[in-house]
């Protein structure tokens, strides 16, 4: 089945080896930070599973409570709040250039709306603030973000109201 569908307890290897190809600023985050995110909000969570029914590429997202990030490499235990964090979006080298990226963007940002979400933020790392400006995200100037999320990191927030 080709597309997006919920993740599933055997995604989890497809998961870390998509991680592992996708990002060179920061370090990989372990399986149970993960799996914390998707444990939490799993109704926020999705994969793209290719042709085979294979995940080719994910995002995580979950309920956040505070005008501040959470961190990298710490679990997520609450699922609470009005926010909606976009805690990582990666798309494997097999499914780079097919707009899945964006495809889950929407996707998250439809399930926040319908759980009744009021704003979205995340930290943009790797130079990407130019793909998530295109979903109406903006930069919050003068925010100070752990040093985990790398040098070029920016905090990016926008309303979910319609």
């Amino acid at each position: 089945m080709i597309g997006i569908s919920s993740i599933e307890t055997s995604d989890w290897e497809d998961i870390l080896a998509i991680q592992s190809q996708v990002y060179f600023d920061v370090e990989p985050e372990s399986l149970e930070t993960l799996r914390s995110k998707w444990s939490t909000s799993p109704e926020l969570c999705f994969v793209f599973r290719d042709e085979k029914g294979v995940p080719i590429a994910y995002i995580l997202a979950h309920q956040w409570n505070e005008s501040h990030p959470p961190s990298l490499y710490t679990s997520t235990t609450k699922n609470e709040g009005t926010v909606l964090f976009i805690h990582d979006l990666a798309v494997s080298k097999r499914g780079s250039g097919r707009s899945i990226g964006k495809q889950l963007v929407q996707a998250v940002l439809q399930a926040a709306t319908s759980c009744g979400l009021r704003e979205a933020m995340l930290i943009s790392i790797q130079n990407s603030q130019g793909f998530w400006s295109r979903f109406e995200f903006k930069c919050v100037v003068g925010e100070q973000l752990s040093a985990t999320y790398g040098e070029h990191a920016m905090l990016m927030r926008r309303d979910l109201h319609e």
